[in-house]
């Protein structure tokens, strides 16, 4: 992912974190330069498309049960 900045990149649904430092000057050595991610919560995010059939679907629902 190091050499892909700005281009796409095919992950296959798992996740892939970028890290980007303005003072990489520190150190020339690559193993020197990281960061360190916390706390990282992945959420499920629907389609556009699913979220329409749903909200299309809700009414229905909603005059079946009356």
């Amino acid at each position: 992912i190091d050499n892909s900045v700005g281009t796409a990149v095919n992950l296959s649904g798992k996740v892939a974190l970028g890290y980007a430092d303005i003072f990489t000057s520190v150190s020339n050595k690559p193993e020197f330069s990281f960061g360190i991610f916390d706390n990282l919560v992945v959420t499920q995010v629907p389609e556009p498309s699913s979220l329409a059939l749903l909200l299309c679907g809700l009414p229905l629902l909603a005059r079946r049960r009356k």
